[in-house]
């Protein structure tokens, strides 16, 4: 038995996510990688500094106003930079992009180039740490951050 055709809700959120950081991180002049942490990352996948990996923690529904509600989600995005300064100034362009509302875009399938906008996730709270690795850390996985933000997706 096949799946709906369409994406849900949750996973367009995920790919407005991406679209959404690497459109400001390029803006601000970055040259980063961004992607979906996948189920086994960060098994199997090559480190190349600055890397972002979006992982979407629980989400869970949300009252809104009365008699609307929507979803809530947690994100990781975790940071790889080239050194500490690089990981610090990619944490704080991402920390200032989640002070504004995230676009949601129209995707169907996750393929499309240029979806419409059709709105946005509301930032309820964001901040970032330092993540502390053994001094036998490989250099590429050496420099990393981790930003937490906590979003709000009103269903229409």
């Amino acid at each position: 038995m096949a799946g709906p055709s369409t994406l849900s809700g949750a996973e367009i959120d995920r790919y407005s996510v991406v679209k959404a950081l690497t459109d400001a991180l390029i803006a601000d002049g970055w040259d980063v990688d961004v992607q979906l942490a996948q189920d086994d990352w960060p098994v199997g996948v090559e480190i190349n500094p600055p890397q972002v990996f979006v992982l979407f923690g629980p989400s869970e529904n949300a009252g809104f106003e009365i008699g609307s509600f929507g979803l809530r989600h947690d994100l990781f995005m975790h940071i790889y930079g080239k050194n500490d300064a690089d990981r610090v100034r990619l944490a704080e362009a991402i920390k200032d992009l989640f002070r504004k509302n995230i676009p949601i875009y129209a995707y169907v399938d996750g393929t499309e180039a240029n979806p419409a906008q059709v709105g946005f996730l509301d930032t309820e709270d964001v901040d970032y740490r330092p993540v502390q690795v053994p001094s036998t850390t490989p250099d590429t996985e050496r420099w990393r951050m981790v930003v937490h933000a906590t979003v709000l997706r009103e269903d229409s």
